[in-house]
C-alpha cells in the first residue's frame, strides 16, 4: 500500500470512528469511546512507559517529544504533561483537525500533517523522545525504515526512541489433544444458506442474520463444550471488501445446538456487527472448527451476501459521507505488516543506534508476535539548546544550594596523591573543573597548569566564583552543564574535575560521554560518581487480609493551586472501615504498615505519577477508628489542570484501591514558579560498572577509584580516575 493510500484509509477511519480506529476495542466500537476514557488511556501509556524509561536515565532532556501517527493525539496531549514542547504527527488531515480540536496546552502542543516518508519540519537532533505506538505495524517495511531513519536523525544524542513492530505472524495453534481432534478432511463440507439479513446498515450496528446449515460430509458434527473452546464445531462470518480482501476475520459465532449428523440441517441466529466506515462490503458466511480450520480453506463454499454500510443516522441527517443519495468510498484497509527482530536489529546497529532492549509485545493483537524497541543515540549534543523545565528546575535548586559547596581540600590532596602516583597528566596544559562552586578547586589546581577552568550552571554562581577566585592567574570561569558542553573543544583539557554534579543529572551517559571527549591524549577524567546501595533481603511482614482494605479519606484541606514543582500539604481524615486492624511502622506482629500516599493524574484522569509522598499511621488503627493525617505532596513540574488522588497503602504489599476500596479526588492547578522545586536536588544512582562501560566506550581507561564515605543519603559516592 502506498503512501496516498494509506493517507485516504486513515483520513476515512478518522472522519468515521477515529477513536476506535485507533484503539479497537471491540466494545468500543461503533462510537462508544468517550473524549475522557480515551484521552485518559493516553495518559495511562505515556506515565507507564515514561516511569520504565526513568531507571535508564533517558530521555536525558524533557524539552521536546514527538508523537508519531499521533491519530487523534491521544499521546501527544499526554506527553505535554512530562515535556516543553509536543508534537503529533499524523498523515490523516481528518485526525489532525480532531487533534487540534481537542488540545488542552495551547502553543506548547503542535500538529502536523505530514504525506511523505520524510519529517523535514524537524531539525536534526531535535527531538528527546520519540514514542511510537502501533503505528510502523500498518505501513510496508520500506516505509516504517525510512521514519526509523528519520527518527534517528531527529532523535538528540542522550534521547530515548520508544518503537513497536511486529515480528513475525503466529502460526496456528497445536493440534487439539484427542478428545478434540481435527475433523478428517472430509468432515469439512457444508452447505450454507442466508435465509434472511439486510443489505444494507448504519456503520456499527449490531444485527442479527438466519442461516441454515446442512452437515455435506458423512462425519458427524459433534457439540463440544470445553472451557477453551478447541475443536468446537461453530458457524461464523468474515467481512470482505468489494476487491476480496478480508478486512475482518472474526465477527459474530453461532454455536450448534446439537450433534449434528450427515445430511441433516439446522437453522441458526449469528448475531454481527456492521463494519464502521461505511462502504460496501461483502458478508461471507463460514463453518469453523476452532483451533484448526474455517471450512472454506479445507475446500467448502461459504455463503455470500453483498452488503452496504452507510453513515451513521446523525452524519447521514447532517450531509456526511455516505448518506442517501451519495456515492459510496471504497472501505478503508487496515493493514498489518511484520518486520523480523533480526532485521530492525541490524538497521539500528548500521546508523550508530543503541538498542537498550527489545521487549515481547502484543500490541500488534494476538495473530501477531512483536516488538517494544528502546533506542538511544550515544553521544551528546553539537549545538546549544536552552535548558528544558526539568533542568531549569534543576539549575534553580543547584544555585539555591550554592553549587557543589567547598571541598577543595579534600579534593585538591586526592588528586595529588592519585596522579602524581600514576604519572598523570602528561602534559599540564590546561585543566577544568564542571560543578566548580565558588572556585576554590580551579584556584588550588593554578600552579600546577598554564590555565585552570571552573564551569558552573548559572550566571549567579559564576559571578561569585569569579568574585572570589578570578583574581588567581589563570583561572577563568564560565557557564555550562555536563551533556551539553558544546563550545568547549574536544581533547582541549589535561584534567577535567566534576566534584558532585553527576549526582544530579538524569542524563549521566551522555553527560559522561561529554566530558570524556574534553580529555586530551595522556589526560584524566576524574569525578563522583553515586554509586547504588547493595540491593538487601527481601523485607519479611504479613500482608492485611482481604477485608481489611477498606478505608474513607475525606480531605479535610488542600490548596486549589500548587506552583509548578512545589511542596503543599494536604490533610485528610483516614477512616478504618476494614475488618481488621491497621499496623503502623514497627509492628509488634511483624505486619507492613499502613501508610497514606498519593497519585498525580493528568488533565483527563490517568496516572502521571504514580507514587508521590507517604505519611505512616502514627499508631494502629482499629475498625471504625479514624485519624486526621498531613502528607507533604510534590506538584508536577509542568503547568495545567491535574488531579490529586488520595489512597492508603500497605507498603510492600498493595494500594487500597486496587483491593477495592475508594480512593479520593480534587481538582488542583499547577502554576509557573521560578522557585526552586520543593523537592530539592534529585539523586540519581548509577553502578560503578555502568559507569566504567560509559568511559571504556569513550575511549577512556578506569586506573584508580576511591570511596567517598558519607557524601550520599541512601548510597555511596564513588571517586572514579580514568584515562585516555
Amino acid at each position: 500500500m502506498k503512501l496516498e493510500e494509506l493517507q485516504r484509509n486513515w483520513d476515512t477511519f478518522g472522519a468515521t470512528d477515529p477513536f476506535w480506529a485507533i484503539l479497537t476495542w471491540e466494545e468500543r466500537r461503533g462510537g462508544a469511546w468517550t473524549p475522557a476514557d480515551f484521552y485518559r488511556e493516553g495518559e495511562r501509556e505515556i506515565g507507564y512507559v515514561l516511569a520504565r524509561a526513568e531507571p535508564l536515565g533517558l530521555p536525558a532532556g524533557r524539552g521536546a517529544a514527538l508523537d508519531f501517527g499521533c491519530g487523534a493525539g491521544r499521546l501527544t496531549q499526554a506527553l505535554c504533561c512530562f515535556f516543553d514542547r509536543c508534537t503529533g504527527v499524523d498523515i490523516a488531515p481528518s485526525m489532525v483537525r480532531l487533534a487540534q480540536s481537542q488540545n488542552l496546552h495551547g502553543d506548547r502542543c503542535r500538529y502536523v500533517l505530514n504525506v511523505t516518508d520524510r519529517l523535514a519540519f524537524l531539525d536534526d537532533e531535535s527531538c528527546d523522545f520519540i514514542y511510537t505506538n502501533i503505528v510502523l505495524q500498518h505501513m510496508r517495511p520500506e516505509y516504517a525504515f525510512r521514519y526509523l531513519e528519520e527518527f534517528l536523525r531527529v532523535l538528540t544524542p542522550g534521547g530515548l526512541l520508544v518503537f513497536q513492530l511486529p515480528s513475525e505472524q503466529k502460526t496456528r495453534p497445536a493440534p487439539p489433544e484427542p478428545d478434540r481432534a481435527p475433523l478428517p478432511a472430509k468432515g469439512f463440507r457444508a452447505r450454507i444458506e442466508v435465509l434472511e439479513a439486510p443489505a444494507a446498515a448504519p456503520a456499527a450496528t449490531p444485527l442479527r442474520i438466519r442461516v441454515r446449515v446442512r452437515n455435506e460430509s458423512p462425519i458427524v458434527w459433534r457439540t463440544h463444550l470445553a472451557p477453551d473452546d478447541r475443536g468446537r464445531i461453530s458457524l461464523g462470518n468474515r467481512w470482505h471488501a468489494p476487491g476480496g480482501d478480508v478486512l475482518q476475520w472474526d465477527d459474530g459465532r453461532a454455536l450448534l445446538p446439537r450433534d449434528l449428523p450427515p445430511g441433516t440441517s439446522v437453522d441458526l441466529e449469528l448475531a454481527i456487527v456492521a463494519p464502521s466506515v461505511p462502504g460496501s462490503y461483502v458478508l461471507e458466511v463460514d463453518m469453523v472448527q476452532e483451533g484448526v480450520s474455517w471450512f472454506s480453506l479445507k475446500g467448502s463454499q461459504p455463503a455470500r451476501h453483498p452488503f452496504t454500510v452507510t453513515a451513521p443516522a446523525a452524519a447521514a441527517a447532517a450531509g456526511g459521507k455516505g448518506g442517501a443519495g451519495g456515492s459510496l468510498p471504497a472501505p478503508p484497509v487496515m493493514e498489518m505488516y511484520a518486520t523480523p527482530l533480526e532485521e530492525v536489529s541490524r538497521f539500528l546497529r548500521a546508523r550508530g543506534a543503541e538498542l537498550l532492549r527489545a521487549e515481547d509485545d502484543g500490541a500488534g493483537g494476538g495473530e501477531w508476535k512483536g516488538f517494544l524497541y528502546w533506542v538511544t543515540k550515544p553521544g551528546f549534543p553539537r549545538r546549544a539548546a536552552a535548558p528544558d523545565r526539568e533542568l531549569a528546575a534543576l539549575i534553580r535548586a543547584w544555585e539555591a544550594r550554592g553549587g557543589s559547596g567547598d571541598g577543595t581540600g579534600a579534593w585538591s590532596k586526592l588528586l595529588e596523591e592519585t596522579l602524581t602516583g600514576a604519572g598523570l597528566p602528561r602534559a599540564r596544559r590546561r585543566a577544568l573543573v564542571v560543578g566548580c562552586g565558588e572556585g576554590g578547586l580551579p584556584a588550588a589546581l593554578a600552579p600546577w597548569f598554564e590555565e585552570s577552568w571552573g564551569v558552573e550552571l548559572t550566571p549567579g554562581l559564576v559571578r561569585r566564583a569569579e568574585e572570589r577566585n578570578g583574581h588567581v592567574a589563570g583561572c577563568r570561569f564560565r557557564l555550562g552543564v555536563p551533556g551539553r558542553l558544546v563550545e568547549l573543544p574536544d581533547a582541549g583539557f589535561d584534567l577535567v574535575v566534576v566534584p558532585s554534579l553527576l549526582h544530579h543529572l538524569r542524563g549521566m551517559k551522555p553527560a559522561l560521554e561529554d566530558l570524556a571527549r574534553l580529555v586530551a591524549p595522556g589526560g584524566v577524567l576524574a569525578c563522583s560518581i553515586p554509586e547504588a546501595p547493595a540491593a538487601g533481603p527481601a523485607p519479611h511482614g504479613t500482608a492485611l487480609p482481604a477485608g481489611a482494605f477498606r478505608a474513607r479519606i475525606p480531605i479535610v484541606q488542600a490548596a486549589e493551586r500548587v506552583a509548578a514543582g512545589g511542596r503543599a500539604e494536604v490533610r485528610a481524615r483516614v477512616r478504618n472501615l476494614g475488618s481488621a486492624s491497621w499496623p503502623a511502622p514497627a509492628d509488634p506482629e511483624g505486619r507492613f504498615p499502613v501508610s497514606l500516599g498519593n497519585h498525580w493524574l493528568g488533565p483527563r484522569g490517568g496516572i502521571l505519577r504514580s507514587d508521590d509522598a507517604r505519611t505512616a499511621l502514627p499508631g494502629p488503627l482499629a475498625p471504625g477508628d479514624e485519624v486526621e493525617l498531613a502528607l507533604a505532596v510534590t506538584g508536577p513540574l509542568w503547568p495545567g489542570p491535574y488531579t490529586l488522588e488520595l489512597d492508603l497503602v500497605q507498603d510492600g504489599v498493595s494500594w487500597f484501591e486496587d483491593r477495592g476500596s475508594e480512593t479520593t479526588r480534587c481538582a488542583v492547578t499547577v502554576v509557573e514558579s521560578d522557585a526552586p522545586p520543593a523537592a530539592g536536588l534529585p539523586i540519581r544512582w548509577v553502578s560503578l560498572e555502568q559507569c566504567r562501560d560509559v568511559l571504556t566506550g569513550s575511549g577512556l581507561q578506569v586506573f584508580a577509584t576511591a570511596p567517598e564515605a558519607g557524601a550520599l543519603p541512601g548510597g555511596t559516592a564513588v571517586r572514579v580516575f580514568a584515562r585516555r
